[in-house]
């Protein structure tokens, strides 16, 4: 009776030490499946199959992106993943964006291939995305030559009085409007943007061991922000700035509120990266050393944050 009550216990204070402790052993297993992923990323791009489609930049074009990966130890090849292709099929660990605030749908009833892109964020996977808010324009897969099909953000409400009932007002939207608040990036990722035009702001560092020499030492990096995110209010992820910088707003643009017009988002155990910038040329270096930097994060430490 006693040998049962001294193994009942100490079950019971092993039982209670592992629930105590199991958030960080859940942790430290997804910390080490990230490094082992990230030891030798396979990359993808999201394509068009040679259709020429809005959101497509010559600025910054697919190449630049696959010369923005380069490493002179480990030449990095792209698969490119076509507009009707289902993205996990391929294997690969980051995925990119090309095509700014546009990307093809597979299914615009359903929005399949934006809720397999949230999966594959979900578990360990990298998006990158640039050029404002990302995923917000559709285009359909089947017909890319047709331009903008929708978008992901909500649409605007509206209302209307009935002629036979005066005062009632019936509520409804119009179909051409969509809320910048209410985006894919808001609902998925909990993240909200600064609104507006395209503006320049002047980049400074953030305190972290891997991005806090990304600038030179005169710190005077300018680029045109656009969309950048201000805030995460989701309990489900996490913003993490890569870079910071002002933003002014109101009708003098006399408010100020911080903005990180590059950064990632934690959503499981993997992340969208953000370049909420109009990239060009001059920015090939900069891309290129906010992607080394992440993914060598990603390999030596397993996450961003």
């Amino acid at each position: 009776m006693l040998l049962v009550i001294i193994y009942g216990g100490a079950f019971g204070l092993l039982l209670l030490l592992w629930l105590a402790g199991r958030d960080r052993w859940n942790s430290w297993l997804a910390r080490k499946f990230v490094r082992e992923r990230f030891k030798n990323p396979r990359m993808g791009m999201l394509t068009t199959d040679e259709v020429k489609t809005e959101g497509r930049s010559e600025a910054f074009t697919p190449s630049d992106w696959q010369q923005s990966f380069q490493t002179t130890k480990t030449p990095v090849q792209f698969v490119g993943i076509g507009p009707k292709a289902h993205v996990e099929s391929f294997g690969v660990d980051v995925v990119v964006n090309p095509l700014e605030e546009h990307y093809a749908e597979t299914d615009l009833a359903n929005q399949a291939r934006l809720k397999e892109l949230t999966d594959f964020v979900r578990r360990g996977g990298v998006i990158v995305a640039t050029g404002g808010l990302p995923f917000f324009w559709i285009l359909d897969s089947a017909q890319l030559s047709r331009g903008k099909r929708g978008f992901t953000g909500a649409f605007l409400s509206m209302y209307r009085e009935i002629a036979s009932a005066p005062k009632v007002l019936v509520q409804g939207h119009d179909p051409r409007l969509a809320s910048l608040l209410d985006t894919w990036l808001s609902k998925a990722f909990g993240v909200t943007t600064t609104l507006g035009d395209s503006r320049e702001v002047k980049l400074r560092i953030v305190d972290d061991e891997y991005f806090r020499d990304l600038l030179p030492k005169d710190n005077d990096v300018t680029v045109s922000e656009f969309r950048a995110p201000v805030r995460c209010d989701s309990r489900e992820a996490k913003l993490i700035p890569v870079v910071k910088a002002d933003w002014r707003f109101g009708p003098s643009l006399e408010y100020t509120l911080e903005c990180y017009p590059i950064a990632g988002v934690r959503y499981g155990i993997g992340y969208l990266v953000i370049f909420a910038l109009r990239l060009g040329k001059e920015n090939k270096e900069l891309v290129f050393n906010v992607m080394q930097r992440i993914l060598r994060k990603l390999k030596e430490k397993g996450r961003l944050d």
